[in-house]
């Protein structure tokens, strides 16, 4: 039986290695999106939910007393009743991303559906996406 042996040539192989690189490289950059669009949701979810004390853990350590702070007032006559993330954008190496979203809440005083526009600072931190600055 003949076996067909697969022989490349110097800029084939090379081209292939590039590939390959390339391959390796846009999952990588999937996977920490898809890792970043989880962290969003979550916290988004969260306080969609009412749990300010699970949002806040994404939240950084220096800016949680604030968080909270804010948070607990904001939601004594509020109740966020949906929002949707408007846009994106990644620095070069994803390793930060501002994000603007768009919350919708019930404000009990005023018996009225509002939006509020939000623009966050998210950092990844060894395997974690946390927010570090911005609007909560």
């Amino acid at each position: 039986m003949n076996a067909r042996r697969l022989s490349l040539t110097f800029p084939a192989s090379f081209l292939f290695v590039l590939l390959l690189a390339a391959l390796v490289l846009t999952t990588g950059c999937r996977q920490s999106e898809k890792e970043f669009k989880e962290a969003v949701e979550t916290y988004h979810n969260a306080l969609t939910d009412g749990n300010i004390d699970f949002a806040g853990m994404s939240v950084d350590a220096r800016e949680q007393t604030r968080f909270f702070q804010d948070m607990e007032s904001w939601l004594k006559n509020r109740r966020i009743s949906s929002y949707f993330i408007r846009r994106v954008v990644f620095n070069s190496d994803n390793t930060q991303a501002t994000v603007t979203v768009v919350r919708e809440y019930f404000d009990n005083n005023q018996m009225v559906v509002k939006t509020k526009n939000l623009v966050q600072l998210w950092e990844k931190r060894r395997r974690n996406w946390v927010l570090v600055r911005g609007d909560f």
